[in-house]
């Protein structure tokens, strides 16, 4: 007896297998001007690693060196202007009572460039490095660090707007990568924090805040133990005369954003990390694409969500003429859009989408019949809805972005394309 394994009939006209293959298919286009230190993303070794202008990057998982597949990423900047040099040249040197080392250790990039930190006499509050940067008001921003125990398995990272309640505080251990002690001022809204493993015992930190004054104070040091206090008024944190106490640090970055991305490298100056684009365009499109009916199956994770998301997008150059599958506050969905009017629209899964979390995702399309299916769990059925034509100019399908608008933060793994309308049950093994 033959049993079905439900897998489709139809050889795909598109297979893009980012995270197996890490090479771009030579009909896609893609570009991103360089910035001056360089664009990063993590090696399969779990070290940072720098691309060149217009290199596409395939970041990788820092723990296991799984690859992810391929990293598209908005337009950031990083406002610290030294992101490396911890000294007092460059950074402020927290109540005076500390001592920078510089180059002490091996940094998440691989080289002897991480600078030390450390306490040389009892304080009786706390001492760390910090920078005074200038920032929109009321606007969401993030704080991110890489960080490595020393004479203390404590960390404490703060976003402070120069006044009283006007700050967040956190504590992380070191040791286990866990946040132990948080505490937040009645003017500061919309706070979260997220700690991520890397090789050789680092981590990178990040918190967000949202303040209600036009510069962040941003300062990091080592903390005395898991509960020291974070008292006053200002969030500080108290040593109640803890001496000799030292950690690591590398890679610091405050970017305007609700979530971090990945890695801007800073000297001297602010540096921009310019948008990734992606595309395919022209009969490098019109090759594979079936106007009439198709399938689409796309496997990815997202670095962090804003509004409005987008994986991909057929058009014709606008929305008016689109098929996209984007991710929003009430879940993942596809959409078909015929003179800028919805004809089929879907919103399925977790609400918000997870950060980190690998989703697989199918869509099936057809004149009055449409299906979409996330994780194995299948969407209604749409049976009624046009199609956007070749007679519409649709000309192109953009990868993390949809005519220039609703930009995503993703790493894609694989996006396969078939110039068939799949059964629903087909649709649905495709993503389980």
């Amino acid at each position: 007896m033959s049993i079905s394994q439900n897998f489709p009939n139809t050889r795909p006209s598109l297979n893009l297998n980012f995270a197996r293959s890490k090479t771009l298919d030579p009909r896609i286009t893609f570009s991103r001007p360089q910035t001056s230190n360089g664009v990063t993303y993590v090696g399969e070794d779990g070290l940072i690693k720098y691309a060149s202008a217009d290199e596409p990057r395939f970041d990788h998982d820092p723990e296991t060196g799984e690859c992810l597949g391929l990293l598209i990423e908005e337009q950031r900047s990083n406002l610290v202007t030294y992101s490396e040099e911890f000294d007092s040249a460059n950074w402020t040197q927290v109540f005076l009572d500390e001592q920078i080392t510089a180059n002490e250790a091996v940094a998440p990039n691989g080289l002897t460039v991480a600078d030390k930190v450390s306490s040389d006499s009892g304080v009786t509050a706390e001492f760390g490095v910090g920078q005074v940067i200038s920032v929109t008001a009321n606007t969401p921003h993030t704080i991110s660090i890489f960080a490595k125990a020393a004479d203390s398995n404590f960390l404490y990272l703060r976003s402070y707007g120069g006044t009283s309640n006007v700050f967040y505080t956190i504590i992380v251990d070191l040791s286990s990568g866990t946040v132990t002690k948080t505490a937040t001022g009645s003017s500061t809204t919309n706070v979260s924090n997220a700690v991520t493993a890397y090789p050789n015992g680092w981590y990178r930190i990040s918190i967000t805040a949202t303040h209600n004054h036009t510069f962040y104070y941003l300062i990091a040091g080592p903390a005395p133990s898991s509960t020291a206090t974070i008292g006053g008024s200002f969030g500080q944190v108290s040593y109640l005369g803890a001496a000799n106490q030292s950690i690591y640090l590398w890679g610091a970055q405050l970017e305007a954003g609700a979530f971090p991305t990945s890695y801007i490298p800073t000297s001297g100056s602010t540096e921009t990390r310019s948008p990734d684009n992606v595309s395919m365009t022209g009969d490098n499109f019109l090759d594979w694409y079936n106007p009439s009916e198709g399938s689409i199956f796309a496997s990815y994770s997202i670095i962090g969500s804003n509004t409005d998301n987008t994986v991909f997008a057929i058009n014709n150059t606008t929305q008016n003429e689109q098929i996209d599958s984007r991710w929003f506050v009430t879940g993942t969905g596809y959409r078909v859009r015929v003179v800028g009017v919805n004809q089929a629209s879907y919103a399925l899964g977790d609400s918000p989408p997870l950060i980190d979390k690998n989703y697989k995702t199918s869509f099936g399309y057809k004149q009055n019949d449409f299906m979409m299916t996330i994780g194995g769990i299948q969407g209604t059925l749409d049976d009624s809805g046009n199609l956007p034509t070749l007679e519409q100019n649709l000309a192109q399908m953009e990868l993390g972005k949809r005519a220039n608008a609703g930009r995503g933060n993703i790493r894609l793994s694989q996006l396969t394309y078939y110039p068939v309308r799949l059964p629903n049950s087909t649709l649905q093994t495709l993503t389980k």
